[in-house]
């Protein structure tokens, strides 16, 4: 026994020494065999989605000059912007009731729903790939009756309805052959309520003036003014305004 004692200690301190050197590779392969069959994930941050910058926001004379002049515009969810299902309804009754007490739409329409809500799509315009030049805008679509439809687009940040449009598509429309004198009265409701709309930053225009500089069109009964302004970065801007007997709109050009 004592004669093979020191070989034997020889032997299993190499096998020791061996193993040892071994041993991080067997583990490697041990745990890439474990692993073969698992998927793993790599940690991802939370992303946020951020719009228009420094905290500022825009006037409304650089929204209207986003959306006459927009080089690009994406759909978004409502997710991302300000403004609910809710607060559309609301927003589009309100419009509604207005309108109506101006003589511009007709009475005896029923209480507007989400059911009569037949678009609200949220959307971004931003000036190229300026994110400081964006805004988010709502395109909504109405039914206000089997005939008689609204189009408006809002902005997220104040609710100001930006552009109007109001059409009866009956084969006989409840205002027909209306004179011109009449139009050009019923421009001059339109221009001051949607004016007022637009708050104190558009406060310096006058919608009398603006309507009774609008040019009548004897072929199709209608009335239609504008009011422009020049901007370094975007160009000329319009609003425009638009009535007729079955018509009338208010857009941005």
């Amino acid at each position: 026994m004592k004669k093979f004692g020191v070989p034997a200690v020889l032997l299993l301190s190499l096998c020791i020494i061996l193993l040892g050197a071994f041993l991080p590779s067997l583990a490697a392969s041990w745990q890439d065999s474990a692993d073969s069959s698992q998927i793993h994930y790599a940690a991802v941050n939370n992303v946020q989605l951020e719009f228009n910058s420094n905290g500022q926001q825009s006037s409304l004379r650089e929204k209207f000059a986003l959306i006459s002049k927009y080089s690009d515009s994406m759909s978004l969810p409502a997710s991302l912007a300000t403004l609910t299902e809710n607060d559309i309804v609301r927003i589009v009754q309100d419009v509604v009731a207005k309108y109506q007490q101006s003589g511009l739409l007709p009475v005896g329409l029923h209480q507007i729903s989400k059911r009569d809500i037949l678009e609200s799509q949220a959307y971004m315009v931003s000036w190229g790939e300026d994110e400081s030049r964006s805004n988010i805008f709502w395109n909504v679509s109405v039914s206000l009756n089997t005939d008689l439809y609204l189009h408006l687009v809002l902005d997220d940040q104040t609710e100001t309805v930006c552009a109007i449009t109001y059409t009866d598509s009956s084969e006989d429309p409840q205002a027909q052959n209306q004179s011109e004198a009449t139009l050009r009265a019923r421009m001059a409701v339109l221009c001051t309520l949607y004016l007022e709309g637009l708050g104190q930053e558009f406060s310096q225009y006058d919608p009398e003036s603006i309507a009774r500089g609008g040019q009548y069109q004897a072929a199709g009964n209608s009335v239609s003014a504008h009011l422009s302004w020049g901007d370094l970065l975007y160009g000329e801007v319009k609003i425009r305004f638009y009535l007729s007997d079955d018509t009338f709109y208010v857009t941005i050009s």
